[in-house]
């Protein structure tokens, strides 16, 4: 696996099979993981945060889950673990119903099931909403919820259409680097809105 690193402070590793993208931010020795995957290839994600030395002098660290599912949250319990391991302090942050559907542990909103896993609860520390800001060292990071049923996907889609972004990280895929031309094909789809 190759990381794909994102100046100034960002590593994305792509999923291996159904696994979400899992990315790394860091600032000084402050980090945040975005996402964990399945958890099935945890070891090769962490593989290469230790030989690449993308975890050298982190001292904490926010796993920070983008939504509920399998594919994004599966990896969460065994990356705390190997963090902890390296004496890295370790907290779970998400938006709020995230985090009541992780803490619940329910695998058919978790959707665990689908991966003939089941998902194991655990508490999450921060409990975010729409506007919170995300303190990692000396960087702010804003938290914008964009809820995807097709009603909501307008108004998340509303929220986003007058950002100016270099590039888009996905939970799946290739980052994006043409955001206006993908968000014109977006909206030519759904109707401008």
């Amino acid at each position: 696996m190759i990381p794909i690193e994102i100046p100034p402070n960002t590593i994305m590793l792509r999923g291996i099979g159904y696994d979400s993208n899992v990315y790394l931010f860091r600032d000084g020795k402050e980090g945040v993981i975005i996402d964990t995957g399945t958890g099935i290839y945890w070891h090769r994600y962490f593989e290469v945060f230790e030989r690449e030395g993308y975890l050298d002098d982190l001292e904490k660290v926010t796993i920070l889950n983008t939504h509920e599912h399998f594919d994004h949250t599966g990896g969460n319990r065994k990356f705390r673990e190997l963090l902890e391991k390296r004496s890295i302090e370790v907290k779970f942050a998400a938006h709020r119903l995230t985090a009541d559907a992780i803490e619940k542990g329910d695998d058919y909103v978790i959707l665990s099931y689908a991966y003939g896993r089941r998902f194991i609860p655990h508490m999450v520390n921060v409990k975010l909403n729409d506007g919170d800001i995300i303190e990692v060292g000396g960087k702010k990071l804003e938290v914008i919820h964009t809820p995807g049923s097709i009603e909501d996907l307008i108004e998340s889609l509303k929220k986003l259409r007058h950002l100016d972004v270099y590039i888009a990280l996905p939970g799946h895929g290739k980052p994006i680097t043409n955001w206006k031309e993908n968000f014109e094909a977006i909206k030519k789809a759904l109707g401008e809105f």
